[in-house]
């Protein structure tokens, strides 16, 4: 099911509840508004807060965006556990995407990506407050954008700017987003750095 496809039928579910005539103009401004403050997937997760939490009659754009943030602190915990996965999942030699771009927003006041990767593990849970801080003092809004781990910092340095790893993508991000991945010329006997550190990390992980 496409994001188009959710939003709809979401939106059909919510004017049905509330015994609600739809309009191309009311469901046009509906999505825009809060696909412009919460993406395409938060603007239907808005609508599906409306199905389990009280409201005042046939929800506002407004109470719907309010009612999905809550106070800012459960987005800025969920933020959290985000990078945290991202330290799992992807490290310091991937690139990383979250679809939450005010994470990246946080995480490059904090340094960027691969200092933040170097924080020594009791460091961690100090860092934890100056990130949630950093998160809830910031406004919503931009774009997701990538991360660049070792591996494609390398290779941009070399010059080889075709060779752009995969990014791991923490969240979920409409595909049309995602950056081209990597690809290698045919015939071409060169490998990029980045390729070529990445194997020479993988065999000393062996010794």
């Amino acid at each position: 099911m496409s994001e188009k496809d959710q939003f709809d039928f979401a939106w059909a579910a919510l004017c049905e509840l509330w015994g609600r005539d739809s309009s191309p103009e009311l469901y046009a401004i509906y999505r825009r508004s809060l696909e412009r403050e919460l993406g395409a997937d938060g603007a239907v997760k808005a609508i599906e807060y409306a199905f389990t939490h009280k409201t005042y009659g046939f929800p506002k754009p407004g109470e719907l965006i309010e009612g999905l943030r809550g106070d800012g602190e459960e987005q800025a915990l969920i933020a959290w556990e985000q990078l945290l996965e991202a330290f799992h999942r992807a490290g310091p030699h991937d690139s990383v995407l979250f679809a939450d771009a005010k994470i990246t927003r946080v995480v490059e006041s904090m340094g960027g990506w691969l200092q933040v990767c170097q924080w020594p593990e009791e460091e961690v849970k100090f860092r934890r407050q100056e990130f949630l801080k950093s998160y809830r003092a910031l406004s919503d809004g931009g774009s997701p954008r990538v991360l660049d781990g070792i591996v494609a910092a390398y290779n941009a340095a070399a010059g080889y700017l075709e060779h752009r790893p995969k990014p791991i993508v923490i969240g979920k991000i409409d595909p049309a987003l995602l950056p081209e991945t990597e690809s290698v010329p045919r015939g071409s006997g060169a490998q990029p750095i980045g390729r070529l550190l990445a194997g020479v990390c993988a065999m000393g992980e062996q010794v």
